[in-house]
């Protein structure tokens, strides 16, 4: 193993790992917002389709709600996938430099 390869390796490693970081941190908020937008339209619907009056304020309680907890499981899904995409860029980096 060359000593330049171990080098680079470690340095491009390192590298693609912070790209990674740098994506978990832009999706967080992505996440955030899409499953807030997301939940509210869902219950948007689910209220257009109410019929009786208790329907109505169920689904008019859930649709006031559905953008606070569909930020927080967007959001939990992108934090929860951030190790991931760190070690993926990590060993993409690593590969790169053994593949060139």
């Amino acid at each position: 193993m060359d000593f330049f390869n171990v080098v680079g390796s470690v340095v491009l490693g390192v590298a693609e790992g912070a790209v990674g970081v740098v994506r978990a941190v832009v999706d967080v908020p992505l996440g955030v917002v899409k499953g807030a937008a997301y939940n509210t339209i869902e219950a948007g619907g689910k209220l257009l389709s109410s019929g009786s009056p208790a329907e109505v304020f169920g689904n008019t309680v859930v649709l006031l709600a559905s953008p606070v907890t569909g930020a927080v499981v967007g959001g939990t899904k992108e934090i929860v996938k951030a190790p991931e995409k760190v070690v993926h860029g990590v060993v993409n980096g690593v590969k790169r430099v053994f593949d060139d």
